[in-house]
C-alpha cells in the first residue's frame, strides 16, 4: 500500500513539473513601437532594447572587424493607406548619459562607423547632431528590414580612449508631398 501511495505521488509530481516547465516560454526579444505612420520592430540585444546603442567601453576595431559585430536589426511597416518616407537617425541617449554623468567625454560622431545591410561601412557626420544615416520609402504596407552596424573606427586618437559613447537609433516619419 505504501509503496502503490509513493509510486502514485512521485508520478503526480512528475506530471506536474512537466506541466510547469513545459508552460514556461522564452520572453519575446523584440520592441514594437508606433512612429507616425510607421510600425517600428527593434529585435532587443542581451539585456539592451534593441535600439540602444552602447560603445562604453570604447573597442576600436578596422572595417573588416566592424562588419562582423551583431547588427541592430529593424523591422519598419507602413500602416498608412500612402506611400510613405522616414530616416534613420543616431541620437544621443541622454537619460543613459545623465545616469553615467558622462556628459562632458562623449566620443564625438567623426570617431564612429555604421554600416546599413551588405553597403558599404560610411563614418558619422560628427558635425551634426543627430546624423542621419539612412532614408527610405515604402509603399502602403509595405516592410522593410535593415540592419545597422555600429563601431568605434581604429583611428580613434588615444586621448578619447576613456571617452564614453550612448545613443539610440531613432527612426522619423518624413511628410511626403506626393500620394
Amino acid at each position: 500500500l505504501t509503496f502503490i501511495f509513493v509510486t502514485i505521488l512521485f508520478f503526480v509530481i512528475l506530471t506536474s513539473l512537466y506541466f510547469v516547465f513545459s508552460s514556461v516560454r522564452e520572453p519575446i526579444r523584440y520592441s514594437t513601437i508606433k512612429i507616425g505612420n510607421f510600425e517600428v520592430t527593434f529585435n532587443d540585444r542581451e539585456e539592451n532594447l534593441g535600439n540602444i546603442v552602447n560603445l562604453t567601453p570604447l573597442i576600436p576595431m578596422s572595417v573588416e572587424e566592424g562588419e562582423k559585430t551583431e547588427s541592430y536589426k529593424l523591422k519598419i511597416v507602413n500602416t498608412s493607406a500612402r506611400k510613405q518616407s522616414f530616416q534613420l537617425k543616431l541620437m544621443n541617449d541622454v537619460a543613459m548619459i545623465q545616469e553615467d554623468g558622462c556628459s562632458d567625454i562623449q566620443l564625438p560622431g567623426q570617431y564612429i562607423y555604421y554600416q546599413i545591410d551588405a553597403y558599404s561601412p560610411q563614418l558619422l557626420d560628427g558635425s551634426k547632431r543627430s546624423p542621419i544615416f539612412y532614408t527610405g520609402t515604402l509603399e502602403s504596407g509595405e516592410i522593410r528590414f535593415i540592419e545597422v552596424r555600429i563601431w568605434v573606427s581604429e583611428n580613434l586618437p588615444k586621448e578619447y580612449m576613456n571617452y564614453h559613447y550612448h545613443g539610440k537609433i531613432s527612426v522619423k516619419t518624413i511628410e511626403t508631398t506626393n500620394s
